[in-house]
């Protein structure tokens, strides 16, 4: 069964994370549930240096 989940992000955030997303053609939704999953199955990386997801989305970002 799928529940609907509420996050409160930064505009910017959701913003770049729609654009990676389309880019990657999957959901915003699939992304989140990604990195929970890789953050569930204990993958020390992902705590320490962030998922690939979030280090691409951040790699992105234009210098403010």
């Amino acid at each position: 069964m799928q529940s609907k989940l509420t996050l409160r992000l930064e505009d910017k955030l959701i913003r770049e994370a729609k654009s990676f997303a389309a880019e990657a053609e999957v959901s915003v939704s699939k992304l989140v549930a990604d990195y929970f999953l890789l953050l569930m199955a204990g993958k020390s990386t992902a705590r320490k240096t962030g998922a690939p997801v979030t280090r691409a989305i951040s790699e992105q970002s234009p210098a403010s």
